[in-house]
Protein backbone atom coordinates (compact mmCIF):
# COMPACT_ATOMS: atom_id res chain seq x y z
CA UNK A 1 0.00 0.00 0.00
CA UNK A 2 1.34 3.61 -1.07
CA UNK A 3 1.98 5.96 1.83
CA UNK A 4 -0.70 8.49 0.76
CA UNK A 5 -3.01 5.15 0.67
CA UNK A 6 -2.21 4.66 4.34
CA UNK A 7 -2.43 7.96 5.36
CA UNK A 8 -5.86 7.93 4.00
CA UNK A 9 -6.92 5.44 5.54
CA UNK A 10 -6.12 6.67 8.56
CA UNK A 11 -7.73 9.84 8.36
CA UNK A 12 -4.18 11.80 7.71
CA UNK A 13 -3.47 13.74 4.82
CA UNK A 14 -0.12 14.37 2.78
CA UNK A 15 -0.42 17.74 3.92
CA UNK A 16 -0.56 17.60 7.61
CA UNK A 17 1.90 14.45 8.14
CA UNK A 18 5.08 15.52 9.75
CA UNK A 19 8.38 14.91 7.68
CA UNK A 20 11.67 15.84 7.80
CA UNK A 21 11.94 18.45 4.69
CA UNK A 22 14.86 19.16 2.76
CA UNK A 23 14.98 22.92 2.27
CA UNK A 24 17.25 25.54 0.49
CA UNK A 25 18.03 28.47 1.51
CA UNK A 26 19.12 31.64 -1.11
CA UNK A 27 20.93 33.82 1.48
CA UNK A 28 24.42 34.48 1.02
CA UNK A 29 26.39 32.51 4.02
CA UNK A 30 27.63 35.70 5.09
CA UNK A 31 24.03 37.22 5.96
CA UNK A 32 23.25 38.96 8.97
CA UNK A 33 20.45 36.44 9.75
CA UNK A 34 20.04 33.15 7.73
CA UNK A 35 16.55 31.34 7.25
CA UNK A 36 17.10 28.62 10.17
CA UNK A 37 17.29 31.17 12.64
CA UNK A 38 13.10 32.44 11.37
CA UNK A 39 12.28 29.20 11.47
CA UNK A 40 13.48 28.64 14.85
CA UNK A 41 12.58 31.68 16.06
CA UNK A 42 8.69 30.69 14.77
CA UNK A 43 9.01 27.21 16.75
CA UNK A 44 10.11 24.98 14.03
CA UNK A 45 12.64 22.29 14.58
CA UNK A 46 15.51 23.01 11.94
CA UNK A 47 18.70 20.89 12.00
CA UNK A 48 21.52 22.45 9.98
CA UNK A 49 24.99 21.48 9.20
CA UNK A 50 27.42 23.52 11.39
CA UNK A 51 30.92 23.63 11.64
CA UNK A 52 33.55 26.26 13.22
CA UNK A 53 35.11 28.79 11.27
CA UNK A 54 37.78 31.67 12.41
CA UNK A 55 37.05 35.09 11.20
CA UNK A 56 38.87 38.46 11.54
CA UNK A 57 36.91 41.17 13.55
CA UNK A 58 38.62 44.33 14.31
CA UNK A 59 41.94 43.04 13.99
CA UNK A 60 40.97 39.65 16.64
CA UNK A 61 40.23 36.19 15.14
CA UNK A 62 37.43 34.88 16.53
CA UNK A 63 35.48 31.78 15.83
CA UNK A 64 32.20 30.87 15.28
CA UNK A 65 29.31 28.37 13.85
CA UNK A 66 28.56 28.51 10.38
CA UNK A 67 26.74 26.21 7.44
CA UNK A 68 28.66 23.55 6.90
CA UNK A 69 26.74 23.60 3.03
CA UNK A 70 25.70 26.45 2.19
CA UNK A 71 21.92 26.93 1.45
CA UNK A 72 21.06 23.21 3.17
CA UNK A 73 18.83 23.15 6.08
CA UNK A 74 16.24 20.48 7.43
CA UNK A 75 13.14 21.29 8.93
CA UNK A 76 10.74 18.97 10.66
CA UNK A 77 7.01 19.70 10.04
CA UNK A 78 3.87 19.51 8.04
CA UNK A 79 3.52 21.18 4.82
CA UNK A 80 0.13 22.66 6.27
CA UNK A 81 2.47 24.61 8.76
CA UNK A 82 5.38 25.22 6.69
CA UNK A 83 3.97 26.41 3.48
CA UNK A 84 2.47 29.46 4.31
CA UNK A 85 6.20 30.33 5.57
CA UNK A 86 7.79 29.35 3.00
CA UNK A 87 5.70 31.44 0.46
CA UNK A 88 6.06 34.69 2.86
CA UNK A 89 10.22 34.03 2.17
CA UNK A 90 11.76 34.99 -1.23
CA UNK A 91 15.08 33.50 -0.45
CA UNK A 92 13.46 29.87 1.20
CA UNK A 93 12.85 27.08 -1.18
CA UNK A 94 11.64 23.65 -1.04
CA UNK A 95 14.10 20.87 -2.36
CA UNK A 96 12.61 18.88 -4.66
CA UNK A 97 12.90 15.27 -6.48
CA UNK A 98 13.87 14.19 -9.61
CA UNK A 99 11.56 12.35 -11.84
CA UNK A 100 8.79 11.84 -9.15
CA UNK A 101 6.55 14.02 -10.73
CA UNK A 102 5.43 18.04 -10.05
CA UNK A 103 7.09 19.69 -7.44
CA UNK A 104 7.32 16.55 -4.79
CA UNK A 105 9.39 17.94 -2.01
CA UNK A 106 12.34 16.04 -1.22
CA UNK A 107 11.81 14.29 2.47
CA UNK A 108 13.71 12.06 4.62
CA UNK A 109 12.40 9.13 7.01
CA UNK A 110 12.88 9.91 10.45
CA UNK A 111 14.98 7.76 11.53
CA UNK A 112 17.38 8.22 9.08
CA UNK A 113 17.69 11.75 10.08
CA UNK A 114 17.46 10.66 13.72
CA UNK A 115 20.25 8.71 12.89
CA UNK A 116 22.72 11.07 10.85
CA UNK A 117 21.36 14.08 13.45
CA UNK A 118 22.99 11.87 16.29
CA UNK A 119 26.37 11.44 14.55
CA UNK A 120 26.70 15.00 13.61
CA UNK A 121 25.76 15.45 17.51
CA UNK A 122 28.40 13.37 18.82
CA UNK A 123 31.38 15.23 18.23
CA UNK A 124 32.37 18.70 18.23
CA UNK A 125 33.69 18.49 14.66
CA UNK A 126 31.93 16.69 12.68
CA UNK A 127 33.07 16.31 8.85
CA UNK A 128 30.77 16.84 6.31
CA UNK A 129 30.59 15.57 2.49
CA UNK A 130 28.48 16.90 -0.11
CA UNK A 131 27.03 14.07 -2.94
CA UNK A 132 29.84 12.74 -5.37
CA UNK A 133 33.41 13.34 -2.18
CA UNK A 134 32.87 10.04 -0.69
CA UNK A 135 33.51 6.68 -3.28
CA UNK A 136 33.41 3.59 -2.73
CA UNK A 137 36.42 3.00 -1.73
CA UNK A 138 37.03 5.35 0.43
CA UNK A 139 34.15 3.60 2.95
CA UNK A 140 34.15 0.02 4.06
CA UNK A 141 32.51 -2.63 6.26
CA UNK A 142 28.97 -1.62 7.78
CA UNK A 143 28.88 -1.71 11.57
CA UNK A 144 26.96 -1.10 15.14
CA UNK A 145 28.40 0.81 17.82
CA UNK A 146 29.16 -0.42 21.17
CA UNK A 147 29.24 1.88 23.89
CA UNK A 148 29.63 5.50 23.86
CA UNK A 149 27.47 8.13 22.98
CA UNK A 150 26.68 6.52 19.42
CA UNK A 151 25.37 3.02 21.44
CA UNK A 152 23.43 1.07 18.90
CA UNK A 153 23.53 3.38 16.06
CA UNK A 154 25.13 1.81 12.49
CA UNK A 155 27.37 3.81 10.28
CA UNK A 156 30.32 2.29 7.49
CA UNK A 157 33.95 2.24 8.44
CA UNK A 158 35.86 4.97 7.05
CA UNK A 159 39.82 5.81 6.40
CA UNK A 160 40.67 9.62 5.45
CA UNK A 161 44.23 9.61 3.41
CA UNK A 162 46.52 11.61 5.67
CA UNK A 163 45.05 10.56 9.06
CA UNK A 164 45.37 7.82 11.15
CA UNK A 165 41.77 7.90 13.05
CA UNK A 166 39.37 5.42 12.11
CA UNK A 167 36.10 7.17 11.14
CA UNK A 168 32.34 6.62 11.07
CA UNK A 169 30.09 7.57 8.21
CA UNK A 170 26.77 8.02 7.48
CA UNK A 171 24.54 9.64 4.84
CA UNK A 172 21.48 11.52 3.96
CA UNK A 173 21.40 9.89 0.62
CA UNK A 174 21.97 12.41 -2.46
CA UNK A 175 22.17 15.14 0.45
CA UNK A 176 24.83 15.48 2.39
CA UNK A 177 27.42 13.07 4.39
CA UNK A 178 28.83 12.85 7.73
CA UNK A 179 32.19 11.30 9.50
CA UNK A 180 33.07 11.26 12.84
CA UNK A 181 36.34 9.86 14.83
CA UNK A 182 35.08 6.62 16.23
CA UNK A 183 38.01 6.18 19.47
CA UNK A 184 38.52 2.53 19.75
CA UNK A 185 39.65 3.07 23.17
CA UNK A 186 36.42 3.56 24.69
CA UNK A 187 33.86 1.74 21.99
CA UNK A 188 33.47 -1.10 20.43
CA UNK A 189 31.66 -2.46 17.07
CA UNK A 190 30.25 -5.44 15.08
CA UNK A 191 29.92 -6.30 11.63
CA UNK A 192 26.68 -5.88 10.71
CA UNK A 193 26.38 -6.75 6.88
CA UNK A 194 26.61 -10.42 7.22
CA UNK A 195 30.16 -11.21 6.46
CA UNK A 196 32.02 -11.97 9.58
CA UNK A 197 35.79 -11.00 9.08
CA UNK A 198 36.93 -14.82 8.88
CA UNK A 199 35.02 -15.01 5.36
CA UNK A 200 36.52 -11.73 4.41
CA UNK A 201 39.60 -13.33 5.08
CA UNK A 202 39.08 -16.25 2.91
CA UNK A 203 37.14 -14.54 0.22
CA UNK A 204 40.07 -12.28 -0.29
CA UNK A 205 42.92 -15.11 -0.09
CA UNK A 206 40.58 -17.14 -2.64
CA UNK A 207 40.59 -14.17 -4.70
CA UNK A 208 44.64 -14.12 -4.73
CA UNK A 209 45.15 -17.33 -5.29
CA UNK A 210 42.58 -17.38 -8.36
CA UNK A 211 44.73 -14.47 -9.83
CA UNK A 212 47.98 -16.05 -9.32
CA UNK A 213 46.58 -19.38 -10.97
CA UNK A 214 45.15 -17.24 -13.70
CA UNK A 215 48.35 -15.55 -14.01
CA UNK A 216 50.46 -19.13 -13.72
CA UNK A 217 47.98 -20.74 -16.55
CA UNK A 218 48.83 -17.83 -19.00
CA UNK A 219 52.38 -17.96 -18.68
CA UNK A 220 52.02 -21.69 -19.68
CA UNK A 221 50.29 -20.87 -22.48
CA UNK A 222 52.85 -18.17 -23.71
CA UNK A 223 55.40 -20.94 -22.95
CA UNK A 224 53.55 -23.58 -24.98
CA UNK A 225 53.02 -21.39 -27.66
CA UNK A 226 56.68 -20.24 -28.04
CA UNK A 227 57.80 -24.05 -27.75
CA UNK A 228 55.48 -24.98 -30.62
CA UNK A 229 56.99 -21.76 -32.69
CA UNK A 230 60.70 -22.81 -31.96
CA UNK A 231 59.19 -26.67 -33.13
CA UNK A 232 57.67 -24.84 -36.64
CA UNK A 233 60.47 -23.08 -37.01
CA UNK A 234 63.44 -25.72 -36.19
CA UNK A 235 60.77 -28.36 -39.36
CA UNK A 236 61.31 -25.37 -41.38
CA UNK A 237 64.72 -25.34 -41.03
CA UNK A 238 65.02 -28.91 -41.83
CA UNK A 239 62.80 -28.84 -44.69
CA UNK A 240 65.15 -25.83 -46.05
CA UNK A 241 68.23 -27.97 -45.31
CA UNK A 242 66.76 -31.31 -47.18
CA UNK A 243 65.58 -29.28 -50.22
CA UNK A 244 68.88 -27.73 -50.86
CA UNK A 245 70.83 -31.07 -50.21
CA UNK A 246 68.50 -32.77 -53.07
CA UNK A 247 69.56 -30.25 -55.14
CA UNK A 248 72.04 -31.36 -58.19
CA UNK A 249 76.05 -29.85 -57.62
CA UNK A 250 77.75 -27.98 -60.25
CA UNK A 251 80.55 -29.29 -61.88
CA UNK A 252 84.09 -27.56 -60.64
Amino acid sequence: MSEEATQFRSGISAAAQERWFVLRDLRRHNARRLAYEDLEEEGFEVFVPLTWRSFVKKGREIKRQVPAICGLLFVHSSREDLDPFISEMDTLQYRYLRGAGYCVPMTVRDVEMENFIAFARASAEPCYYQPGEVTSKMVGATVRIIGGPLDGREGRLMKVRGTANRRLYVEVPGVVGVSVVLHADSVSWVEVDGVPKGELFRAKAAKIEAAKAARALKKAEEARAAAEMAAALKARDELIRAALGSLPQEEP
